[in-house]
């Protein structure tokens, strides 16, 4: 499903579910809406969800990168920030949000990251999917910039759905 890899020396398909499938709507290739996109994200979810309690959608099936755990069904890999916000799952719900209700779907993963927040607001790379401790490098700038992105995206698409029925003007976020 992912492309190519490079494996020892020579060029093989890569079948595995991979968050890099985000591109078909986040470089605008095709809208969030369109089917293509709505089945790869369900696949996408359906795979690379972390069924724990913690949650988080890992990189890749059998991402081995810092795991805590041997990959399964279950546990594709550690759940990564970047690929729970990225322009993946958060700016998903967020691109195909078409009303108030729809949208604060995305809230529930802006609020598992800050859950996983260290206290000091530092985000990790990936995130234990069983304690939810930090794994990997913290700070990472990229996990930071991804959150700040899907904020802004979020009210951006907060002022389009939401508008005060009387003067048409945006309303402020809850």
């Amino acid at each position: 499903m992912n492309g190519i890899s490079n494996r020892a020396g020579s060029l093989e398909k890569d079948f595995r579910f991979d968050a890099s499938l985000c591109g078909l709507f986040a470089f605008g290739v095709f809208p969030a809406s369109d089917e293509k996109v709505v089945s790869a994200i369900e696949a996408l979810r359906e795979k690379l969800w972390c069924q724990t309690e913690i949650g988080g959608l890992a990189r890749y099936e059998l991402d081995r990168y810092h795991s805590v755990a041997l990959p399964s069904p279950d546990i594709p890999g550690n759940p990564w920030i970047i690929s729970t916000l990225w322009y993946w799952y958060a700016q998903y719900l967020i691109e195909k949000a078409k009303n108030s209700a729809e949208l604060r779907e995305s809230i529930a993963v802006l609020n598992w990251v800050c859950e996983r927040a260290l206290r000091s607001g530092v985000l990790a790379e990936q995130i234990n999917p069983f304690t939810g401790e930090v794994v990997s490098v913290s700070p990472l700038m990229w996990s930071h910039a991804a959150f700040i992105i899907v904020v802004q995206r979020y009210l951006s698409k907060h002022r389009d759905v939401e508008r005060c029925p009387t003067c048409g003007q945006p309303r402020l976020p809850l």
